[in-house]
């Protein structure tokens, strides 16, 4: 289509944010106001390219012609308006499940290098809703992501990380990345309560691998860890 060069660069940006995009999140990215957007997307209405959606959202009509836009892009400008979306979303106070998806995804696609920081922190919380969604394959995507950029940038992952992991594996059947993952929780926590809870888990990730008396060893190490015994006959 033949379109002025300012709508075209519009839709090329809205084409990094997706198939279906939101206008006002759109217009913070590319940097000019509500109206001139609104202008450009009247252009890609009436070209046959965009399709206007509720609650203030446009799509392109079909997503070849997004992946059209979007590979006008050379790599270098891509990444950065991947960035630009990436550190808009992380400035929404109360985000939706599926912003909280995208602010990762877009840090994860940009300029990751320049902040490692900021993008390990949107992974994990990623990785956290997903599980807390009990989606746990996406989850672990996330945290896969959030533990490469934490290695990057020498940040620690402390013990509710190595849980969140545990739990998706768990929840999955990958009992050793799950057993691996409570094991290095267990080691980062000192308070007996949260050792005590960790244990449990332990105990039932070796129930889960048909080990017994590992079980019942995690599950006896737990009581201790609360100053108590383990009752007879007790099972994890």
């Amino acid at each position: 289509a033949d379109l002025p060069p300012a709508t075209r660069r519009v839709l090329e940006v809205a084409a990094v944010l997706g198939t279906s995009f939101d206008d006002d999140l759109l217009a913070r990215v590319v940097g000019i106001d509500t109206a001139a957007v609104a202008f450009a997307l009247a252009d890609g209405r009436r070209a046959g390219l965009l399709e206007p959606e509720d609650g203030g959202r446009h799509r392109f009509g079909h997503d070849s012609l997004r992946e059209l836009f979007a590979g006008e892009l050379q790599e270098a400008p891509k990444r950065r308006w991947h960035q630009k979306a990436a550190e808009v979303l992380a400035e929404v106070r109360e985000p939706t499940a599926d912003q909280i998806y995208a602010c990762a995804l877009h840090f994860a696609s940009g300029e990751s290098d320049r902040s490692p920081g900021p993008a390990c922190h949107a992974a994990r919380k990623a990785g956290e809703v997903a599980v807390d969604r009990f989606d746990d394959e996406t989850a672990l995507r996330f945290f896969d992501t959030a533990r490469g950029l934490a290695g990057r940038a020498r940040l620690p992952l402390d013990t509710a990380f190595h849980r969140k992991v545990g739990e998706a594996n768990l929840r999955i059947g990958s009992l050793d990345e799950s057993l691996r993952s409570f094991e290095a929780a267990l080691e980062s926590v000192q308070d007996p309560i949260g050792r005590a809870s960790i244990l449990g888990r332990l105990a039932w990730v070796r129930r889960a691998r048909s080990e017994p008396e590992q079980a019942l060893t995690a599950l006896g190490q737990a009581f201790e860890e609360l100053g108590s015994h383990m009752p007879d006959g007790e099972e994890p």
